[in-house]
């Protein structure tokens, strides 16, 4: 805005009445509304809705006693019981419940996964095998690991093979 006010602007005219404008654009509102009777009624308009409101505000509400109708829904809520299924639902479906299993199940795939035993995909293979009259030996060997295993098996006497 420059120089004088030379139109009405309601919205001026309720920044002014809030205490929102600075020096200058006071002292120009309070010009204009001197001499501008629209505005001056407008003014007057915004006074008496505050202050009718203001009042308003002030009264007392009506004293209405909630107590009985809080105790009664009270009352219907705690007669309410939860049926068991849904006990369980929540209980289990909690985050708590949820976090720590999810957890449980990790770290024993975890462990599972590191201290896994390697087992041989294929079975041993036999290498040689020799069978005697009162003996025999068999050579296995282990292909992953390459180990060699000798099975010794003696036959007490008066058994024959």
């Amino acid at each position: 805005m420059q120089g004088n006010l030379s139109h009405c602007d309601s919205e001026l005219i309720s920044r002014y009445y809030d205490g929102e404008l600075g020096r200058v654009e006071r002292s120009q509102v309070e010009s204009h509304i001197l001499v501008c009777s629209s505005c001056k009624k407008m003014l007057e308009d915004l006074k008496t809705i505050s202050s009718q409101y203001g009042a308003h505000l002030a009264r007392q509400p009506i004293g209405i006693d909630t107590r009985e109708t809080e105790e009664h829904v009270l009352d219907r809520l705690r007669r309410e019981e939860t049926p068991w299924w849904a006990k369980v639902k929540e209980t289990f479906l909690s985050k708590k419940i949820l976090v720590s299993a999810t957890a449980t199940a990790c770290v024993a795939l975890l462990l599972i996964t590191v201290l896994r035993v390697p087992v041989p995909d294929s079975p041993s293979a036999i290498v040689a095998s020799v069978s005697g009259d009162v003996s025999s030996i068999i050579i296995l060997e282990i292909p992953e690991t390459r180990q060699t295993i000798l099975w010794f098996n003696e036959r007490p006497e008066g058994q024959s093979l």
